[in-house]
């Protein structure tokens, strides 16, 4: 996949053939070529050699390049005309709530727990579509209904991207469409600027509708477990085995439910997807 990755860039990358068959990686816009291998026995055998793992400064370039690539994630849809929908263009974005985890990984919480916040705060997302060229929120629920509805090959709904390729955009820039290329890439950046400020704008609402029913849960579990505490103390006394572990179980559930709280206030709306869509 890295070395997909840096040819797909623009860089080079070779093998050889002998011997230890080390890697040779250059990067887009590098002078010269890092040599390493990606096996740990052979880094080990060989320290002149670069180990090319996540902790390596080059690897770790890489990475971080694809994970904040966009183009990698996005997907390109032509939809049939229907209805209310006869001409649009613009783009659909997946927004999910994502969590603030580091208030439950310092909560000294065992493992169970910090899995169990999936179950009491379900990830939350939200869909909207931005048209072109301003990059306005679509507002019409009889076109969202029909821009949500799932692609259909059968109704003549066809895919654009069924791969991400740099080949086909360096394939449209030799035969003279770049100025359409830049058209097109102007348009998804507004667009996708115009997302970002809804994001900023929504996260708030988010984040208090997910707190309200994060709320009402975690109120109900306190309720039970003091409930069964009291009645442990109430059967067989504050000394006996039972009573005491009644009562560490509901101050972990309060220690769980104001860590759960805190990972959903500080929580932040986040792209998850984006995707171009014309109907015509």
């Amino acid at each position: 996949a890295i070395c997909q990755w840096v040819r797909g860039m623009g860089g080079q990358v070779y093998r050889e053939e002998d011997g230890v068959q080390e890697f040779h990686l250059r990067q887009p816009r590098a002078n010269d070529f890092t040599d390493g291998v990606f096996e740990r026995d052979k880094a080990l055998r060989n320290p002149e050699l670069s180990y090319f793992a996540q902790g390596h400064e080059l690897i770790d370039l890489l990475i971080e390049d694809a994970s904040e690539a966009r183009w990698c994630r996005a997907m390109a849809w032509r939809k049939q005309p229907q209805g209310a929908l006869k001409k649009w263009e613009g783009i659909r974005v997946s927004y999910e709530l994502s969590l603030d985890l580091a208030a439950i990984a310092t909560a000294d919480m065992p493992l169970e727990s910090i899995r169990r916040i999936y179950t009491v705060a379900p990830p939350r997302r939200l869909v909207q579509f931005f048209s072109f060229p301003d990059g306005e929120l679509l507002e019409d629920e009889a076109q969202i209904k029909l821009l949500q509805a799932p692609f259909d090959p059968r109704r003549g709904d066809a895919t654009l991207s069924p791969k991400t390729s740099r080949e086909l955009w360096m394939r449209s820039m030799l035969e003279g469409k770049l100025q359409q290329i830049l058209d097109w890439q102007q348009r998804v950046d507004v667009g996708t600027e115009a997302a970002q400020n809804y994001a900023a704008k929504q996260v708030e609402a988010e984040r208090e509708q997910a707190l309200q029913q994060l709320q009402e849960r975690c109120e109900r579990d306190m309720a039970i477990m003091n409930a069964q505490a009291e009645t442990a103390v109430a059967r067989f006394g504050r000394g006996h085995p039972d009573t005491e572990r009644l009562r560490e179980e509901a101050e972990q559930c309060k220690l769980e439910s104001e860590a759960y709280l805190s990972a959903v206030r500080n929580a932040h709306l986040s792209i998850s997807s984006i995707a171009y869509i014309i109907v015509a």
